[in-house]
């Protein structure tokens, strides 16, 4: 055993990994993991939430208390599998790119990011300022992990932004309306801290 390993913290997903790494190791285990997830039902998962919140409301918030600790999890397994998808071909990778954008509910995410601004900017107003000031921090924290990442891959932000444009461009081609919200949602959030700063 070298010095990594015996330093490795013990715990729920160290654990899960040495089962995990075992039990993948049988072929009709992972032919079965193919299985359950070519057959994952989406639109049904609004029930496991119903049950999780209705069953046992204490139990829910306890899960919403470890919410931290989870998305942590989520961004640590995340950036394991951009390391590891990095290595395959880019043409394959261009390719599976167009099929997770095609068959991923893009429109209900939106949905999402909405209702949570909507839900942020409810506690703002009505709060004592506190997820305004985690919401500054977040974004200061947001950028300098962003900016050290593309210094890490050797990416010139210009061309990252003529990216960005372009698919920016595509966005207001297809969903000006949608554009047009958000620009003036932008001037509305740059006026009001504007006028706070006065």
């Amino acid at each position: 055993m070298n010095e990594a390993e015996t330093t490795v913290k013990k715990g729920l997903f160290e654990g899960a990994a040495r089962v995990l790494t075992e039990v993948l190791r049988t072929p009709k285990v992972r032919e079965a993991v193919r299985i359950v997830l070519r057959n994952l039902d989406p639109e049904n998962a609004a029930l496991v939430a119903r049950a999780a919140t209705q069953t046992d409301p204490e139990l829910w918030l306890s899960f919403v208390g470890s919410l931290p600790a989870l998305a942590n999890a989520m961004i640590v397994i995340n950036s394991e599998l951009i390391e590891s998808t990095a290595n395959f071909a880019p043409a394959l990778l261009d390719q599976q790119a167009a099929q997770l954008v095609a068959d991923t509910d893009l429109t209900r995410l939106g949905g999402n990011l909405a209702a949570c601004a909507a839900l942020a900017v409810r506690v703002s107003k009505n709060g004592e300022g506190a997820t305004a000031a985690a919401l500054g921090e977040a974004g200061r924290r947001l950028a300098g992990g962003f900016s050290a990442e593309l210094e890490r891959q050797d990416v010139e932000i210009t061309t990252l932004l003529d990216s960005l444009v372009a698919g920016a461009a595509g966005l207001m081609r297809r969903h000006p309306a949608v554009v047009r919200q958000i620009v003036a949602a932008g001037r509305e959030a740059i006026d009001d801290v504007g006028a706070r700063n006065d």
